[in-house]
């Protein structure tokens, strides 16, 4: 698969590694998850995995050599990695425990995804093909993307977008800003829709957006 050429005239794209400082200083995940204890760092890989391959957040024993699950999620929610509801995981980022309007399907099933950068983090987190189905924020129209690493297909040319304005640090960053971190179906309304705060809205190219958000969450799948 081969990802479509921006057209003519697309929108500027901010400076990448500008962007990546400015997620992390929100959501510090991979300092998080270096400050565990290897079986801990260990535990939240398989999180991870159980969330890609089942579909749905883990309970009470259904990691392997787990035994003590309200702590392990009390140090994993102290670490930034998950965000909890009811005593339950609502969020580990990059994946969401109810339907957020960012669906993944692999070969494993379909699973819901935070946002729609951390929709894109997938395959090359699991090095495996995914397909985001989504919906444009301003438009409705349906999106459909086909990835395999940084391989990405779709059907137009998709705008992925952060109102970075949205970061609340009262909140988690699941309930803040990723829920401004979204798809636009359409690049002169993703035009428009950062010129009304310019200095606060940025746009991305599927290839860019990809790139920003694997570096980083690859990170949280490749410590030991």
């Amino acid at each position: 698969m081969a990802s479509r050429p921006p057209h003519r005239g697309a929108p500027a794209i901010p400076d990448i590694e500008m962007a990546l400082q400015r997620l992390r200083a929100i959501l510090p995940i991979e300092a998080g998850q270096r400050q565990l204890c290897r079986s801990l760092r260990s535990t939240h890989q398989l999180l991870l995995c159980f969330f890609l391959e089942q579909g749905r957040a883990p309970v009470a024993g259904d990691l392997p050599g787990e035994r003590n699950w309200p702590e392990t999620l009390r140090r994993l929610d102290a670490a930034g990695l998950i965000v909890l509801d009811a005593g339950g995981i609502d969020s580990a980022y990059p994946f969401s425990a109810r339907d957020r309007g960012y669906h993944v399907t692999s070969a494993y099933c379909q699973t819901e995804a935070v946002c729609a950068f951390d929709a894109l983090a997938i395959s090359s987190m699991f090095r495996l093909p995914t397909r985001i189905d989504a919906t444009c924020r301003l438009g409705g129209e349906p999106i459909r993307i086909r990835q395999n690493g940084n391989e990405l297909e779709a059907d137009r040319n998709i705008v992925a977008a952060i109102d970075w304005s949205a970061a609340d640090g009262d909140k988690s960053c699941a309930a803040s800003l990723c829920t401004e971190m979204l798809f636009i179906g359409d690049e002169s309304r993703a035009t428009a829709w950062q010129a009304e705060q310019p200095s606060q809205r940025q746009l991305f190219t599927l290839q860019q957006a990809h790139g920003f958000i694997s570096a980083f969450f690859l990170p949280l799948v490749n410590h030991n």
